[in-house]
């Protein structure tokens, strides 16, 4: 069994690397990524293709043991991967009672290259827009909004507060792209209802479900991040977040352990 449409060869191999090639044996072997791409029905010539576009733009690093070339991610990646599992694998809603995140900022008309680099970390992290400059987000993404603004050397010029409502207007749901979520929920689960449906109840070979899960696991782990985790009051009444979270969650469990048996075999750690 094998996964009809796949996500970019690029896409497949960093979450390759994210599950099986952090810390201090995360170097795996041309080789091993080769055999591990095939498995799940990449080409040779794409993964080695794809491997050499994210060694340019450092996002892996490589050394040779031996006649053999090695990679690994990045050591400034291996924070951001391991920051992004609960968001992944664990993500949290907030309630209306909790408190808000905000976040402030002002930079003049000569400096719109930083702006754009605030503007897309504030929107790679979940935050919508009450008006410019100020953007708004659950208070439980704090740890990780500061982390990241730190890790990217803009955080001297962004400030966080957290507020409280205090009547009048609640947030409101046009200050986040909802559409846009929504439509990627609702197609993930309309991707991967079948695929659960077959793999229920069947004895898949760790091979199999290698193939199968770091295809999900690839269309999944991009949607965590645009969703930041509204109270439900927030939410469109046709909002398919709570059942792809579910549904992956169940394949998770199917798929996880054995993909990560046959990968270690690979590997050899």
């Amino acid at each position: 069994m094998s996964y009809r449409r796949l996500p970019s060869h690029r896409d497949l191999l960093l979450t390759v690397f994210g599950l099986y090639g952090r810390g201090t044996e995360g170097w795996i072997p041309v080789a091993h990524l080769v055999q591990l791409l095939s498995d799940v029905g990449v080409e040779p010539s794409g993964v080695r293709a794809s491997i050499s576009r994210l060694l340019k733009k450092g996002i892996l690093v490589n050394r040779r043991r031996g006649r053999e070339s090695e990679y690994s991610l990045s050591p400034g990646l291996q924070d951001a991967f391991s920051a992004g599992d609960q968001r992944i694998f664990s993500p949290r809603q907030a309630s209306m009672e909790d408190p808000w995140l905000l976040a402030a900022f002002t930079l003049s008309e000569t400096q719109r290259s930083l702006r754009h680099r605030i503007r897309a970390g504030l929107t790679k992290l979940g935050f919508g827009t009450v008006a410019p400059g100020l953007w708004i987000a659950p208070v439980h993404l704090e740890e990780e909004a500061q982390d990241y603004f730190t890790r990217h050397g803009l955080d001297e010029h962004v400030i966080f507060f957290r507020a409280e409502l205090t009547g009048g207007r609640e947030p409101q749901p046009d200050w986040w792209n909802l559409a846009l979520l929504e439509d990627r929920y609702e197609r993930f689960v309309k991707d991967h209802s079948e695929i659960t449906d077959q793999v229920r109840g069947r004895e898949l070979s760790p091979q199999e479900a290698f193939a199968l899960y770091i295809p999900i696991l690839t269309n999944w782990r991009g949607l965590p991040y645009l969703d930041p985790g509204l109270p439900p009051e927030i939410l469109p009444e046709t909002w398919h977040g709570e059942q792809a979270r579910q549904l992956f969650a169940e394949l998770h469990d199917l798929l996880a352990a054995k993909a990560s048996a046959h990968a270690h075999l690979v590997i050899g750690h």
